[in-house]
């Protein structure tokens, strides 16, 4: 995978700390992920994991954690809405998708996240910082820099700065 300036078309490696090309163009993934289809969709998993082939996830602790997150119904409201039931989850929450994945990181990677934002001074609740393991896991496997900026949803950061 590469970084394809929207500009100019000039290629870098993923692991450039450069926000943007030299000529100002901003960098567009190249990467095809693979088409939809049903044969990589595990039909007899009824959780979030069931398109595991589309995630990166190290092994199959998923299985330790599912609660069956995902999956929730989707229901008219009325003739032009349709609503996500996602109440239906196993704790009544939205998040339960992101906190089942986050949960496959092993805890030790999750307190090693959370002692590097420290030292940058930004304070991660234990689930951000799963998070933040997680994305490191992430760039492990597919090389992207570790000291990428990322977006943890503003949940969760405090900084001293």
């Amino acid at each position: 995978m590469k970084y394809v300036c929207s500009k100019c078309g000039h290629e870098e490696e993923i692991q450039t700390l450069k926000v943007k090309c030299d000529c100002g163009g901003l960098w567009k993934l190249d990467f095809q992920p693979p088409k939809l289809s049903r044969d990589l969709i595990d039909q007899d998993t009824w959780s979030i994991f069931r398109y595991r082939k589309f995630m990166t996830l190290p092994d199959e602790s998923w299985r330790q954690v599912t609660l069956g997150e995902g999956m929730t119904p989707i229901v008219p409201l009325d003739e032009d809405v349709l609503v996500k039931m996602d109440y239906y989850m196993p704790t009544l929450s939205f998040k339960d998708r992101g906190a089942a994945v986050s949960a496959t990181i092993p805890e030790d990677k999750i307190l090693a996240a959370r002692e590097a934002l420290s030292r940058r001074g930004i304070y991660a609740e234990h689930t951000t910082a799963a998070v933040y393991a997680g994305y490191l896991h992430y760039c492990e496997e597919h090389g992207r820099t570790r000291d990428a900026l990322i977006s943890m949803c503003g949940a969760g950061l405090k900084s001293d700065h």
